[in-house]
């Protein structure tokens, strides 16, 4: 290498500093070499190496030789923290391989083109090359100067009357702190007017710093902005700045424009971009919710290098004033409806969901949510809410300002008072009511009778209380021949009143008398709730059905009617029944494929009518109507999936429906064709049998017939029993036909017969579902709502979290010990009582309530625990909780528990990780019961991937369990210390150990010896024990665990004798087992003596 001219590198001193004035501030910039060494000539380079100037190669270097500066960097960045007069450091990174790989590259081109080709030119630079370029850049403030200017800044831009946050807001993230600086692009200006108003420390540091990014990125921001402000266009290059700190950007979701605030800018770089983003809900009060947005560059771009802004799926909302001043306008709205009030819907016509009407509906959240009986705390709007609109500010008359009414969700719940029923409406196409006075000026009825009626009239006043607000209702009888105006006199009323009109027509009034008293307390409890005026007509029908009736003594609790969307087999149109309206129908069972027919869909069938789904209903259809059915039933089309509320509805009505159900159609698309002879395989193996959703639509109907994909009958499910009951695991009991009690029409749509499912153990229809999978991992809890016949509020998005609340929603209902007879290994970070998983219970099956061992004591479920009273069996370092559980002719089974010392909360020992078939002598059947408090959920996600142990048998040789201390009689519950023999076989802090009492010894000697080591009996292995007793001298037992097959699970069995015979020890030691020998003598030195 060529020698250099020191006077021309400049001192380490000149180098750090960007000014040497010690009361100017000034930056330093590092730069860093990194060298991956994945090359033979790279090999020897430095991986990570520093310098004070731009590295390169020089004149004589080779491709051998490192990137490099001329002033290495020793400890200048920590020297430069303790300087205060150092503001920020810029650190800046090179590929040491990339910058090798184009210099030599250009200089073999340059070469090959010499006559003759220069062939050192390849090996050594005749002159010093270019700086290299770097490929990273990112900035280190150190100056607490500099910090504290900024956060002066932060502080004095935040509104004191606004929600909005400062536009500084996370300035200091560590993606903010990377070139180009996208957070300081968007507020530079920002901070250089304040910049005045300053300490002149802080100012002169401050501008340090604008100054820099002037210099150094000046052209690339201003390049950014003439695109975007100029052109209105982006280009890849520029993409990132798009989007800044506290950012309202917009998108288009199901037809309705969404705003939502990106909180900082987008890490530079990264593809897609991922936003953090807020918005506003509301479930009956304001709660903050929080959602990542990705946004990728268009698809669409192709080679195009710029697209106009608003052509994105995702843009920022300060590009596009109408959509603003719409987005305002609809927010301002909203905030009017937040409480009950009457509104004008408009929309137009195919802005309307399936049978929607315009008209009047009366938007009540808190109503709509009782009304589907849904609890605030289990909303989405609360699952990642951390803020909460104050409650004096949601009492404001004007909403809070700034970005907020831009933020607040595109629609609402309203009661249409046409025709009862609760739908979704876009806030865009409501409007306040246009109260027309003058219709009751057109009554044509004698001007003092009208007198009358205005005085009877209420104020709109709100009464001081409920029961002042009832002492004030008015009964008015409005009488008269059909045609005489009755009903327009009551429409005038309302008008004058400015009031709803809540009309009870005949129809909606029904004939039995539980409707009656139903529908009639809801009118008046919905007419007083929402200070209505009530009519209701007078029919000789209705008189007439209800004569000679037991009289109406007390009005019941107000039901939730379940209604159902039935396709007509002939016509395949919608149509909607109510209760006991609902007719006899037959309803399909499949599983889903990629063109399945949606709801809005089936509005327009010609769109759709090449699709595979749309196919296989309308063979549904054909297939009902061959077997003399109407209508039918198919999950796909016949529910508005983009409705959460009738979504929700619809998954806890899913086992009902399918129990309704005249006849089930189990549609096998994977099944070619029915093959009679051949037909098994095929049949087993379907994936029907595998799918979660499918486990209740084969339990619930009480008929099911499988069609294979061309429609070909496979049979029934009575007459396929065996076969379905080896494909699912379930036992044939539960897929023999029962007979119903009534046919549909003839039974309270409300009560549903209790299915034989029901009586299988929860153990056991949980290792149903374990060998199923489901798209969502939600869906793995939702689909067994029905099967164990309970309801709870669907939150997509909480994964794993909603198999927790599956089980603790059965905790309430049952006692039933089996939902904790849950297995594979656990490890230490799953502790609780609850199952991590569904597949946990695979062989779960056989583990079946009990009803003699402990009386069921109720469960309290905490937020943070499971509280339970069980008998426990106290051991060396853990516990054996006893369950009402039993396990073929086992009828004591327990699990391992742990105490913690300090807390005294139980949790789940890791071992054994089976349930634990108890011995008769184990269980104290006097043993008081014992308060345990576990934890609900498991410590971290690790729990939720299943261990590879799940494929072995049931039974862990490794964990020293015994028999039990039985009494108090046994001299063998004390001793000081324990040794086992291999050594590894037990660890007080997660085994089991239960001492022996002497009186259950088994007798020693060749016959035990030669028992316990026939493989072929089902030996599994043993363990050699020392006990130091605590009034001295030591004990030797062995522990041996046999193990009995009984189908898919194995139950061990424990066995132990004391050795006092030394040859007896000798030919055990010797003796090997399983193929493994057990011990080696060298290894027991210390008790041949024994």
């Amino acid at each position: 290498m060529a020698g250099k001219n020191v006077d021309d590198i400049p001192s380490t001193t000149q180098a750090i500093s960007s000014q040497s004035s010690a009361s100017i501030p000034r930056y330093i910039v590092i730069h860093r070499v990194e060298c991956p060494g994945s090359t033979p000539a790279h090999s020897s380079h430095p991986a990570i190496s520093s310098y004070l100037d731009v590295p390169r190669l020089f004149v004589g270097d080779n491709n051998r030789n490192p990137l490099r500066g001329r002033i290495p960097d020793e400890d200048s960045q920590k020297r430069a923290k303790k300087d205060p007069t150092i503001s920020f450091i810029i650190h800046r990174t090179y590929n040491c391989l990339e910058y090798h790989d184009a210099l030599f590259e250009a200089l073999r081109e340059v070469s090959a083109n010499l006559e003759p080709p220069y062939l050192s030119s390849q090996l050594c630079l005749p002159s010093d090359a270019y700086d290299a370029v770097a490929e990273g850049e990112y900035m280190e403030i150190v100056s607490n100067d500099l910090n504290t200017a900024i956060e002066a800044v932060k502080e004095a831009e935040t509104q004191k009357d606004s929600m909005d946050e400062s536009l500084l807001l996370g300035w200091k993230r560590e993606h903010n702190m990377v070139a180009p600086y996208l957070h300081f692009y968007h507020t530079r200006n920002l901070l250089r007017d304040y910049i005045p108003s300053l300490p002149e420390r802080q100012s002169k540091e401050l501008n340090l710093l604008l100054e820099y990014l002037d210099t150094e990125f000046s052209l690339e921001y201003q390049e950014a902005e003439s695109l975007f402000l100029g052109d209105g266009l982006v280009s890849k290059k520029h993409f990132h700045k798009l989007f800044g700190p506290s950012e309202i950007i917009v998108t288009v979701e199901e037809g309705h424009h969404i705003a939502m605030l990106s909180k900082y800018p987008p890490l530079p770089g990264s593809s897609p971009i991922r936003l953090e983003c807020e918005m506003w809900k509301f479930d009956g009060r304001f709660a903050k919710a929080k959602r990542i947005v990705t946004i990728p560059w268009p698809k669409h771009a192709g080679e195009v290098d710029k697209v106009p802004i608003k052509s994105l799926s995702i843009f920022p909302l300060r590009f596009d004033q109408q959509i603003e001043h719409r987005l305002r306008k609809r927010g301002e709205f909203f905030w009017q409806i937040r409480k009950p009030r009457l509104v004008l819907y408009t929309a137009p016509n195919q802005a309307l969901d399936y049978r929607m009407e315009n008209g009047r509906y009366m938007v009540d959240i808190e109503t709509y949510r009782r009304s589907r009986r849904l609890n605030t705390n289990d909303n989405v709007v609360t699952e990642h809410a951390e803020e909460y609109l104050p409650v004096e500010a949601t009492e404001s008359t004007l909403p809070p300002t700034g970005s907020f009414t831009l933020l607040l969700p595109p629609t609402t719940f309203g009661f249409g008072l046409h025709d009862k029923k609760w739908r979704e409406l876009a806030i865009e196409y409501a409007a306040d009511i246009v109260w027309n006075k003058d219709m009751f000026d057109m009554l044509v009825i004698p001007e003092g009778e009208k007198d009358v009626l205005r005085a009877l009239l209420l104020d709109n006043k709100e009464p001081i209380d409920v029961i002042a607000r009832r002492d004030r209702v008015r009964l008015i009888l409005l009488y008269g021949d059909s045609g005489s105006g009755k009903t327009f006199a009551a429409e005038a009323l309302a008008e004058l009143a400015r009031k709803p009109l809540y009309r009870l027509a005949p129809y909606e009034v029904g004939i039995e008398v539980t409707q009656v008293e139903n529908n009639i307390k809801e009118a008046f409890y919905l007419g007083d709730i929402w200070n209505a005026v009530l009519t209701m007509a007078d029919t000789v029908g209705i008189r007439s059905a209800l004569h000679n009736r037991a009289p109406v003594t007390s009005f019941l609790q107000p039901a939730q009617l379940t209604s159902m969307r039935l396709i007509n087999t002939r016509t395949r149109a919608f149509e909607e029944f109510y209760g006991s309206k609902v007719p006899k129908y037959a309803i399909l069972s499949h599983t889903w494929g990629q063109e399945e027919i949606t709801f809005q869909d089936w509005a327009e069938p010609a769109s759709v009518v090449q699709k595979s789904g749309f196919t296989k209903i309308i063979e549904a259809c054909e297939q009902a109507r061959n077997d003399d059915y109407s209508y039918i039933w198919v999950d796909t089309n016949c529910i508005d999936k983009s409705s959460s509320a009738e979504l929700t509805e619809a998954i806890n009505s899913m086992f009902a429906w399918y129990s309704k159900a005249d006849i089930c159609y189990a549609y096998l698309s994977d099944v070619p064709t029915f093959k009679p002879l051949s037909y098994s395989t095929e049949f087993r193996q379907s994936r029907w049998f595998k799918r979660g959703w499918t486990l209740q639509e084969l339990l619930a109907p009480d008929s099911v017939v499988f069609y294979a994909a061309d429609w070909s009958r496979i049979g029934t499910r009575s007459g396929l029993a065996c076969d379905i009951a080896e494909a699912t695991g379930i036992g044939i009991e539960y897929l023999r036909s029962h007979l119903k009690t009534g046919s549909t029409t003839q039974q309270d749509w409300s009560h549903i017969r209790s299915p034989k499912c029901h009586e299988a153990s929860i153990a056991e229809r949980m290792s149903w579902l374990s060998r199923r999978e489901t798209t969502r991992i939600e869906d793995m809890a939702y689909c067994m709502l029905g099967i164990f016949g309970i309801h709870m509020p669907l939150i997509y998005g909480e994964g794993h979290r909603a198999f927790f609340r599956l089980q603790e929603e059965i905790l309430k209902t049952s006692d039933d010990h089996s939902l904790f007879c849950w297995s594979w290994a656990t490890g230490t970070n799953q502790v609780s009582l609850l199952a991590p998983r569904p597949h946990s219970f695979l062989e779960a099956s056989h583990y079946q309530r009990h009803w003699h061992v402990v009386k069921p004591t109720p469960y309290a479920i905490a937020n943070s625990g499971i509280s339970i009273r069980l008998p426990i069996i106290q051991c060396w370092s853990s516990y054996i909780a006893i369950l009402n559980v039993e396990l073929g002719t086992e009828r004591n089974i327990g699990i391992a528990m742990q105490k913690e010392a300090l807390t005294s909360v139980f949790t789940r020992a890791s071992y054994p990780d089976v349930p634990i078939p108890l011995a008769p002598g184990m269980v104290y059947r006097g043993s008081p019961l014992t308060e345990i408090f576990t934890p609900v959920q498991h410590a971290d996600s690790e729990s939720m991937t299943p261990s590879s142990l799940t494929t072995q048998p049931q039974c862990k040789t490794g964990v020293l369990l015994s028999f039990g201390l039985i009494g108090r009689h046994s001299d063998r519950h004390q001793f000081s210390g324990i040794r086992t023999f291999p050594p590894n076989r037990f660890a007080g802090h997660d085994s089991i150990l239960v001492i022996c009492p002497m009186e259950h010894c088994q007798e020693p000697g060749p016959n035990w010896l030669r028992r316990m080591t026939q493989t072929n009996e089902g030996f599994a292995g043993a363990t050699i024990v020392e006990f130091t007793m605590a009034e001295g001298g030591t004990e030797l037992i062995v522990f041996a665990v046999t193990t009995t097959k009984m189908d898919s699970y194995v139950i061990p069995r424990w066995h132990y004798c004391r050795i006092v015979d030394a040859s007896l020890l000798s030919n055990l030691v010797k003796t090997t087992w399983c193929g493994v020998s057990l011990l080696k003598e060298s290894t027991i030195p210390n008790l041949s003596s024994n």
